[in-house]
C-alpha cells in the first residue's frame, strides 16, 4: 500500500506540476500574439508617418519652387515634418522592444518546452 500511496502523490505532483506547464504555455503565447498585434500595429503607423513624411516634403518643395516664400506656411511645414520624424524614431525604437521581447519569450518557451520533455522520461 506504501507504494502505491507513493506512486498516487506522485502522479499528483506530476499533473500538478504538467499544469503549471500548460498555464506557463499559454501565458507565453497569448504574450507573443499580442506582441505580433503591437508590431503590426508599430509598422502600419510607421509606414502612414513614412507616407505623410514624404508628403510633407513634396509639399514642401512645391512652396520652395513656385517661390511662394509663406514663410510662416513653411515654418509650419518644418515643424510637422519634424514631429513625424521625432514620432517614426520612436515606433521605430517601440518595434525593436517589441523584436526583442518576442526573442526573450522564445527562449523562455523553449526552456519551458524541455523542462516539459524532461518531465515526461
Amino acid at each position: 500500500a506504501g507504494l502505491e500511496g507513493e506512486m498516487e502523490e506522485l502522479q499528483h505532483k506530476f499533473e500538478i506540476e504538467r499544469n503549471v506547464v500548460d498555464q506557463q504555455k499559454t501565458q507565453i503565447d497569448n504574450l507573443e500574439s499580442e506582441l505580433e498585434g503591437q508590431q503590426e500595429d508599430s509598422e502600419a503607423a510607421a509606414r502612414s508617418y513614412e507616407a505623410a513624411i514624404s508628403e510633407l516634403k513634396s509639399r514642401l518643395e512645391s512652396l520652395q519652387s513656385d517661390n511662394t516664400h509663406n514663410t510662416e506656411e513653411m515654418d509650419d511645414l518644418k515643424a510637422e515634418r519634424d514631429e513625424l520624424a521625432e514620432e517614426r524614431e520612436e515606433l521605430a525604437e517601440r518595434a525593436d522592444r517589441a523584436e526583442r521581447t518576442v526573442r526573450q519569450l522564445d527562449t523562455e518557451l523553449k526552456e519551458v518546452r524541455m523542462d516539459m520533455d524532461a518531465l515526461r522520461e
